[in-house]
C-alpha cells in the first residue's frame, strides 16, 4: 500500500503477482474522501519485462464504497489507465541515493455513473528488489515528490 500521508489523503492498492510478474492494482482509498474505489479484475500496471517508452494501457470496472470501509456500494464505474515506463532515474531518499529507479507515469480516467469524471497523473519511482521509493502526484507541475523509502508513508501488506 502506497499512502502520501499528510501531503494528500489518497492510498494504492498495488501487489506483485507471483504468478505472472505482474504489479497489479487493487483500487484505491481515501479517508477524508470517506470512500475507497474497488477493481472489478485487477489490472495491470507492470510486466515482469517491458521496454523505455512502451505504453501499457488498461481498462476496467470498479466500484465505490461509502462511507471508507464499508460494504455500501454507492457507484460503479470504468476505470481508463495509461501506463508509460518513462526512463531509470537517479533519486534521493532520506535511506540513500538509488541510480537505477524507473520512473513510471500513471494516467488513469474515472467514469463513474453518478459522479463527473476524474482525473488522475502520478509518476512512481521503482527499484529493483527495494520496490517503490518515491511518487508524486500531479507529474511535473504537481505536488512536491513524496520519497517513500526511509519514510512512515510506505507500508506493506493490507
Amino acid at each position: 500500500r502506497i499512502d502520501f500521508g499528510s501531503t494528500l489523503d489518497l492510498s494504492f492498492y498495488l501487489q506483485w503477482d507471483p504468478a505472472t510478474g505482474d504489479l497489479k492494482e487493487y483500487g484505491i482509498g481515501s479517508v477524508a474522501a470517506d470512500r475507497q474505489d474497488v477493481r472489478d479484475t485487477p489490472y495491470r500496471w507492470l510486466g515482469p519485462i517491458g521496454s523505455i517508452g512502451s505504453l501499457v494501457s488498461a481498462s476496467t470496472g470498479y466500484r465505490i464504497f461509502e462511507p471508507f470501509g464499508s460494504s455500501t456500494q454507492t457507484d460503479v464505474g470504468t476505470l481508463t489507465s495509461g501506463i508509460e515506463l518513462v526512463d531509470f532515474e537517479t533519486v534521493n531518499t532520506p535511506a540513500g541515493l538509488f541510480g537505477s529507479a524507473l520512473r513510471i507515469t500513471v494516467e488513469q480516467s474515472w467514469n463513474p455513473q453518478m459522479s463527473p469524471e476524474e482525473l488522475l497523473r502520478l509518476d512512481l519511482w521503482l527499484v529493483p528488489d527495494v520496490g517503490p521509493v518515491m511518487v508524486q502526484l500531479g507529474g511535473s507541475g504537481g505536488l512536491p515528490p513524496v520519497r517513500l523509502i526511509g519514510a512512515t508513508t510506505l507500508q506493506s501488506g493490507n
